[in-house]
């Protein structure tokens, strides 16, 4: 507010009409509002999304979003430090795509400690994106250990075969993968199935495709009529 109020005090020093001053300053606050408030409204923020069975994952055309470079780069420089090295570029999942928006995954792997480290950025109008870490240690038959900081999977009973935390009150990156390792130390190592840079998009279309038939079960979601996507309910019939 006292910056709107320097500015009209210049205007108004330059002899422009009070009432368009006022006009542009409104219209000024107006937008800045809209700018803070506003959120992407996509697979991590809204109970409004429309998901597709499939994660179909496409190569990013272009460069990234501007939102969604500084997050990107610094927790790639994170990553790093952990031991984690790049499994590929950034690619989108178009299904997400509308206008101003746009979800990107970032996938990183660790061979020592078999696991993926897959970033996802939801990059909107805004100048704030919405990122959702996902860590993933495939098992032997089939198993897998998955650490993730997507709240709406907290409401649901995980797929069989995985066990899940949900982490939200993590200070770092650190902190996350921490937690995971803390949870790989209950299976023995020679569980761990190998994991390489070619592998991690059919592994991660699996945790999706399972994630949403848990969330089918939980009853959070509605299969459309096209029988190609699902509708999140905004509230479950039950829980199961």
């Amino acid at each position: 507010m006292l910056c709107l109020a320097r500015r009209w005090e210049r205007l108004a020093e330059m002899g422009a009409n009070p009432f368009s001053v006022a006009l542009i300053l409104l219209g000024l606050l107006g937008l800045s509002v809209v700018l803070l408030l506003r959120r992407p409204a996509g697979l991590f923020t809204s109970r409004r999304a429309r998901l597709p069975r499939h994660l179909d994952l496409e190569p990013l055309e272009g460069s990234v979003p501007f939102d969604a470079r500084t997050p990107m780069e610094y927790l790639s420089e994170r990553l790093g430090h952990l031991g984690f090295e790049s499994a590929g570029p950034p690619v989108r999942v178009r299904a997400f795509d509308r206008t101003g928006h746009r979800l990107l995954v970032v996938p990183f792997v660790h061979r020592d400690e078999r696991a993926y480290f897959l970033m996802g950025i939801e990059s909107g109008v805004s100048p704030r994106s919405e990122l959702m870490l996902h860590i993933i240690t495939p098992l032997e038959g089939q198993r897998r250990v998955e650490t993730t900081t997507l709240p709406m999977l907290q409401e649901m009973r995980s797929p069989e075969a995985v066990e899940a935390r949900v982490v939200l009150d993590a200070d770092s990156v650190e902190e996350i993968w921490s937690r995971h390792r803390r949870a790989l130390v209950e299976h023995e190592r020679r569980e761990r199935a190998a994991v390489g840079a070619a592998q991690w998009p059919q592994v991660a279309a699996e945790a999706y495709e399972a994630w949403l038939q848990a969330a089918v079960r939980a009853q959070r979601l509605i299969l459309e009529p096209s029988r190609d996507r699902y509708r999140v309910r905004p509230r479950p019939k039950s829980v199961v």
